[in-house]
């Protein structure tokens, strides 16, 4: 599903809840792989890294129907620090979006998770603790 070079560790890998032809997959590089046909043919996307050199690509999570991606990008190791989370907006394009506090090169986010009951909320697990995100609106609000 990803032509990639030899040195590539792929950390996550999601399909659509509704159909399984839909398939993500994300590597130690910066990118994630889209298959809308279980892997014959692919998109990959080199996401946002901003200051950093490379994210890995740690965990994805699909909503149902495929209406919304969401991307955890992070390691412990500072030279591939995080840069949040990363939320689909095009059919293969990625935003990064980042907790308040969140330093870039510092921070990272090491899992997501939709809210099943809407797709533009999401849990985030890393360094900051646990995070819930409403898309819509404009803050980071910490969990209870």
């Amino acid at each position: 599903i990803c032509r990639c070079d030899a040195r590539t560790t792929f950390y996550a890998v999601a399909t659509d809840p509704t159909n399984d032809q839909i398939i993500y997959v994300g590597n130690d590089r910066s990118r994630i792989s889209v298959s809308d046909d279980g892997g014959q043919s692919v998109r990959t996307t080199i996401v946002p890294v901003g200051q950093a050199q490379e994210v890995f690509i740690t965990d994805l999570d699909i909503f149902p129907g495929n209406l919304a991606a969401y991307a955890a990008t992070g390691t412990d190791l500072a030279a591939y620090a995080s840069n949040g989370m990363l939320m689909r907006i095009g059919d293969n394009e990625w935003v990064a979006m980042r907790p308040q506090k969140f330093i870039a090169g510092r921070d990272y986010v090491q899992s997501v998770a939709l809210d099943p009951a809407n797709p533009n909320a999401v849990f985030l697990a890393g360094s900051n603790g646990l995070v819930r995100v409403d898309s819509e609106g404009p803050a980071w609000l910490a969990s209870p």
